[in-house]
């Protein structure tokens, strides 16, 4: 039971809203700065892919072929950001049903 008066009630109702609001806005600067990394990933793996397919050329060999750490890991980078952009962006505005 509420033991304060109505006006401070209020102010905490006022509270709360407010840190939902910042934590689903936290959330939504993430996420687009998630999607942002995930589509710079996806281009420099699709350059990847152009060279190897025009000129036969990886450029996992400037860090010392796929068998290197460091190749590995870039081409993880690019796998998970493929994963990454398959889910859909999530919007505020609801959905309208086509008439």
């Amino acid at each position: 039971m509420w033991v304060g008066n109505k006006r401070s009630f209020y102010k905490l109702k006022i509270i709360r809203k407010r840190l939902a609001l910042n934590r689903r806005w936290a959330s939504t600067i993430s996420q687009n700065r998630m999607q942002k990394l995930a589509h710079w990933l996806l281009v420099i793996g699709g350059l990847n892919w152009l060279l190897v397919g025009l000129l036969s050329w990886d450029i996992g060999q400037l860090f010392g072929g796929q068998d290197a750490v460091v190749s590995r890991v870039i081409y993880i980078l690019v796998g998970i950001s493929a994963l990454v952009s398959l889910k859909p962006k999530s919007s505020s505005a609801p959905m309208s049903s086509p008439m």
